[in-house]
C-alpha cells in the first residue's frame, strides 16, 4: 500500500477487529484505547507512527492481549475540598486557571489512573493544573516538579482520603 488513505483504512479495519476481541462484558475497549496501548507497548512517540506499521488485527490482539485497559478508565475514589489553599505561593499559575481566587481548593483522586505518575494514587487539582504525590508532597505540572506541599498540609490532605491504600508517607 502506497496511498496513506489505504494505510488509514486498513488500520481502522484491523483495530476494529481487535476492539471486538479485546473488549469484555465489564470493559469496552475503544479505538483511542487501542491507539494509546499500541503507542505504549511499541514504545512509539505518537499514534500517527502506527499508520505505516504492518499491524493486522491478529498482531494487534497478540500485542495487547495482556494489556490492562482498565488503566484508561480510572475509578473515581473521592474528592477532597479544603478550606484553605495548601499550594505554596511560589507555584506558577496555569494559563487555564480561572481568574477568580478562593481560599479553598478541590483535589480529585482516582483509582487506577491511566498514568500512575507521580504516585499511585495521586491527587489532581484541575483548576491549577497540578498533581500532588501523596507520599512526599511533590507538586507537578506535567512531569516537572514545581514545589512541595508542607508536611502538615500533605498529612491533612491524606487524612481526607478514605477507603484507599495510600503510598508510604516520605516526609
Amino acid at each position: 500500500m502506497q496511498d496513506p488513505s489505504d494505510w488509514i483504512n486498513q488500520y481502522i479495519k484491523d483495530s476494529g477487529e481487535a476492539i471486538q476481541k479485546l473488549s469484555t462484558d465489564s470493559l469496552r475497549v475503544t479505538s483511542e484505547d487501542i491507539q494509546n496501548a499500541l503507542v505504549e507497548v511499541l514504545d512509539l512517540n505518537c499514534s500517527t507512527d502506527l499508520l505505516y506499521m504492518d499491524l493486522p488485527a491478529e498482531k494487534i490482539i497478540k500485542l495487547l492481549s495482556s494489556f490492562d485497559f482498565s488503566r484508561f478508565d480510572p475509578e473515581f475514589i473521592c474528592e477532597v475540598a479544603l478550606d484553605e489553599s495548601i499550594i505554596p505561593e511560589h507555584i506558577p499559575i496555569s494559563l487555564t486557571e480561572q481568574t477568580i481566587r478562593t481560599k479553598g481548593e478541590v483535589w480529585r483522586i482516582h483509582k487506577n489512573d491511566a498514568d500512575p505518575f507521580p504516585s499511585n494514587p495521586h491527587a489532581h487539582n484541575y483548576p491549577k493544573n497540578l498533581v500532588a504525590h501523596l507520599g512526599n508532597g511533590d507538586l507537578y505540572r506535567k512531569r516537572e516538579v514545581l514545589g512541595k506541599l508542607k508536611k502538615k498540609d500533605l498529612v491533612n490532605l491524606r487524612d481526607h482520603i478514605k477507603n484507599v491504600s495510600l503510598p508510604k508517607l516520605e516526609v
